[in-house]
Formats: C-alpha cells, structure tokens, sequence
C-alpha cells in the first residue's frame, strides 16, 4: 500500500489544485492572513502611522481595480483619468517623487493562471478613442482581456502628459512595454536607465526603490499597495538590499487603510525569518504557487528555518528539495514524517474515518513540481532590485508550455501504476458488465471509484 499511495490515484491533485470547466485552477492561499499576522508583532500604536516619505510608489493596477467606479459615479474614461490622477497626486502629497508603477502583461508570465482564474467573465476588447467614452457597463468582461489593461495604463499615462502640471517628479515604470518615462513640469523624458525586462508591478516596485536609494540618496520611501507579495519583500529587501532609513506600506481596503512602518516592523521580527520570509511565502503559496499548509507555519519558533537556506539564492539541487518537503511537512500537523509519501501513508492508516483520495496530501513526486515552482518564484522576488532579471525557463521549473501560455505540472508522474485497472466511473450503482469496468474486469470497486463503493452499489464482486 505505501508503493501505491506514491501514486495520486485521482485525475490530478485535489491538495494543489481543483478541476474546472477551463482544465485546473490553483488552490489560493489566505495571504491577507500573513499580513495581518506580521503588521501584529508590532506594537498596536504603531500598525498605522503618519509619514512623509521623500518618495511615493504606486502600484497602478491595484489602485484602479479597487475604484468603486460606479458608486463614485464615474462614467467616462475621462472621468475614470481624472479620478486616478487626482487620487496619485494625493497619496504623494508629501513626496517629491511619485512613481507609477505598471504591470506589462506577457503570455510567458508564470502568473498567467493566477490572472486567468481571477478574470470570472467572458471578456470583450475595447478600444479608448476619446475622454468622453462610456466606460463598459460590464467592467468584469473589461478586466478580462489583458490587452484592455494595457491599453488603459496608456490612456492614463497620456492623459496625465496632457493634463498634469507638477514640480514633483513622476515617473511611470512600465508604460510601452517596459519603458519609463519621467514627467515634471509638463515636460516628458524617456529614462531608459529604468527601463526594465521585468513583468509584474511587484518586482518593477523593488527596482523602483533600488534606483533611489543607490542613484539618487532618497532615505525614506511609501509604497501604496495592498499585495502581501509586496509586504513581504518589502520587509526582506528593506533588511538585506537597501540603505533606506524609513519605508512604508499601506496596506488594506478604501475603508480600512492603514500605513505600516515597515523600518519598525523588522525591528520586530527574527533576522532569520526575514530572510527566509521569500521562500516561506512562496512554498506555502502565493499568486502563482498553490496553498500548501498554513499560510502562517512558518512563523512558529518549532519550525527549523535552516531547511531554506539558499532557497532562492543558490541554483536548485535535489538537497534543496528535500530540505523543502521536510520543512513543508512539518508545517501540517505534529509528525515525524519527513517526506509527503510518508504523511500521506499516514493520513490513510491512521485515520479515524475512510477517507476519499482526494482528501490526501499530494504525493513528493507532485509536491516536488510545487517546490520548483515556488524556487523560481523566490528567485525573481529576491533578484527584482535588478533592471535585468534573468528569468530561468520556466518549464525546468514546474511549468509546461502550451498553445496559449506556460501552465503548471501538476502530475508529473501517471496517477496510477501501469498494473492498475482504471477505476469505474460509476455515478452509484454498476449494475451493468458493459458500463462498469469493475464489474466487467470481475474485481471489487474502490473508494475511488466513481461509485466511492457506496451502499448502492451493486457490484457483485465487493
């Protein structure tokens, strides 16, 4: 029984990932949980302060999918400009330096999944012509297509080169593709030094803060979004990259915002959590990785920290993955497991009730892809000060690439050995030799038969 339980048994891993009507949809972590959790160890009085940060960062495409748009009574894209312009400018009052930061959208990106699931509606592309233009009544068909997205950041971008006269640098990371342009009195510059190859809004934030610290002396910086994958390398490059003085963060909704310090916060936390806080945010799963655990494992005094070092830092080794699955399974309940197959042939013996496959854990071998996985994702993270990330290919990393984009390997293995007959897929009763494999091959029906061998099933042979 322990050979066969290294087999997942079931069309893919219930524990990493749910079936839908479009192939697979990653299981998603409660990351808010993390960083309500971290904001906690600081004193209460000091989870929300006041700030006047040289430099303010914004993370566009945060900003704007948060606008309640039409209980604020916006109606055209115009309207929609003038709003987020408004809004930028406010949250940088006190700055002499606003950065916007766009996100740039590519087929290649491990977070096309993440996107996919978050995009519920069909989708439908428009083209922005003039300020006066409606906003789509249906703005989830809107959000849907990347190409829209794209094209609003630009409308944004030209909108305010048309409309906003400031003495304050503003600078947007992103615009064209990756360009950067620098817009202060009116007046438009390419910066190319800023341009960048780097994807996400997250990573171009933290090459963002790199350049004003090294080139440009800033000491005190804000960075406004709600990403807990923001939070946490905030709080890692604060401590190990950059010479800053004071960061911020604000964090949550339009109802509850609140500016973290982030310069206290590490004060705050173990030296060695910090610098695994990358890796463990990554494993137990983010935007582009799957829930695997307690999102807050990893902050308990019991767990060994040293099973991640160099996760990250140094190139992958199978030593690397073991010493993951080990800190991974420690994190689900208290054992003495130290590999997923292990715990898996434990959940199954010892539990009280009969249990379904697909309330197992994954077996290591689908594990191991999640690891890779979560290993190029701390990689990027921990690389993103950088103008050039060097991306490994990511299908060495737990991703294949298909006709519309890479997507994660879930079973990297077949779910069942060769010498295995296929179970039934019975609804109830395999009352029939032609419908019911079981019954047609003259073997008993299993728990993860399309029956589960229920009591109405009518398989003779049980």
């Amino acid at each position: 029984m322990l050979q066969l339980l290294k087999y997942e048994l079931t069309s893919t891993s219930q524990f990493l990932a749910t079936e839908c009507k479009d192939g697979i949809s990653l299981k998603k972590p409660d990351k808010a949980s993390l960083s309500r959790e971290l904001v906690n160890q600081l004193p209460e009085e000091k989870r929300n302060v006041k700030c006047d940060a040289q430099m303010t960062v914004v993370d566009f495409m945060a900003l704007v999918q948060k606008l309640p748009m039409k209980k604020m009574g916006l109606d055209t894209f115009g309207q929609l400009a003038e709003n987020l312009s408004n809004s930028i400018l406010a949250k940088g009052s006190e700055s002499t330096r606003i950065d916007i930061i766009y996100d740039v959208y590519k087929k290649s990106s491990i977070k096309q999944m993440e996107r996919a699931q978050r995009s519920s509606s069909e989708e439908i592309t428009i083209t922005i012509r003039s300020d006066n233009q409606k906003l789509p009544v249906n703005l989830d068909m809107f959000w849907s297509s990347m190409l829209n997205k794209v094209r609003l950041q630009e409308y944004v971008y030209k909108w305010m080169l048309e409309n906003v006269v400031s003495e304050k640098e503003i600078i947007f990371g992103g615009v064209y593709g990756g360009e950067c342009r620098k817009l202060l009195a009116g007046t438009e510059t390419q910066i190319t030094e800023l341009s960048s190859s780097q994807e996400e809004a997250d990573d171009r934030i933290m090459f963002h803060i790199n350049d004003s610290v090294v080139k440009h002396g800033v000491k005190s910086v804000l960075v406004d979004s709600p990403d807990t994958d923001v939070l946490v390398n905030l709080i890692f490059h604060f401590k190990k990259t950059w010479q800053l003085q004071k960061l911020f963060v604000k964090l949550g909704n339009r109802r509850n915002k609140k500016t973290v310090p982030v310069h206290l916060l590490v004060d705050q936390l173990d030296n060695n959590l910090v610098l695994c806080l990358p890796a463990i945010h990554a494993l137990s799963g983010c935007d582009s990785t799957s829930k695997v655990g307690p999102k807050l494992s990893g902050m308990k005094s019991s767990m060994d920290l040293s099973l991640l070092a160099g996760f990250g830092v140094e190139e992958l080794s199978p030593q690397m993955i073991s010493n993951a699955e080990k800190f991974l399974v420690s994190g689900l309940k208290k054992t003495d497991c130290s590999t997923f197959d292990e715990y898996r042939w434990e959940q199954y013996h010892n539990s009280k009730k009969e249990l379904n496959f697909n309330q197992l854990v994954c077996c290591s071998s689908t594990l191991r892809e999640h690891i890779k996985r979560a290993y190029l994702q701390c990689r990027m993270w921990l690389q993103a000060p950088t103008p050039e990330v060097t991306k490994p290919d990511p299908c060495q990393y737990g991703y294949r690439a298909t006709d519309v984009g890479i997507i994660p390997v879930i079973l990297p293995v077949p779910s069942r050995p060769d010498d295995l007959p296929p179970p039934c897929k019975c609804p109830t009763s395999c009352i029939s030799n032609k419908t019911c494999i079981c019954r047609g091959m003259k073997i008993k029906c299993v728990v993860f038969c399309g029956c589960s061998k229920g009591k109405k099933c009518r398989n003779p042979h049980n």
